[in-house]
């Protein structure tokens, strides 16, 4: 789908911007693609660990369950004021119609193994990257994040920002980046 985002716009000079599952799949894009017309890459508390790893039991039931029933959703357990210390931004995500607070087994399953796949493969990448993340991200592991700059070298630079949650760009160091 990204790809053909990506075709049906000029794109000489884009950038390209991935924030939290967002960040895995524009990872994994530029990872998995050829990506010489982009002009750079963000990636914003990319879902590449989470804070919180999951347990072996864990996958092997959302493995199981996305194979035996798809549909299968959970709650996400995502505490709204884990997004920023700005308090309004969790009562917005709260308000907001198009939000939900649920994932489903094949979601989870995959968006894990592929969080796990970017950081092992990134020294392919050749798209220069910015990573940024809050220091105090408590629902995407930072170390995910560490892992992935490191493992790309040169092209990837990290900047971990202190006092700051998951949603930098809606926080309190937002006028930073």
């Amino acid at each position: 789908d990204l790809e053909r985002v990506i075709e049906s716009i000029p794109h000489e000079n884009l950038y390209l911007y991935g924030h939290s599952f967002g960040g895995n799949v524009t990872a994994n894009f530029v990872l998995r693609k050829d990506c010489s017309t982009l002009r750079a890459v963000v990636l914003s508390s990319a879902w590449l660990r989470l804070h919180e790893e999951p347990s072996k039991t864990d996958i092997i039931l959302a493995s199981i369950m996305s194979v035996i029933y798809p549909k299968f959703t959970q709650n996400n357990q995502l505490d709204p004021d884990d997004l920023s210390y700005i308090k309004q931004v969790g009562e917005d995500y709260e308000n907001d119609p198009l939000t939900h607070n649920q994932i489903s087994a094949g979601l989870f399953k995959s968006s894990h193994a592929t969080g796990i796949w970017a950081i092992e493969n990134a020294s392919q990448l050749s798209t220069p990257t910015f990573v940024l993340h809050g220091a105090d991200d408590s629902i995407i592991g930072v170390r995910g994040s560490k892992e992935f700059a490191k493992n790309a070298g040169e092209l990837a630079s990290l900047h971990i920002y202190e006092k700051t949650k998951h949603e930098p760009h809606n926080d309190n160091k937002a006028g930073e980046i």
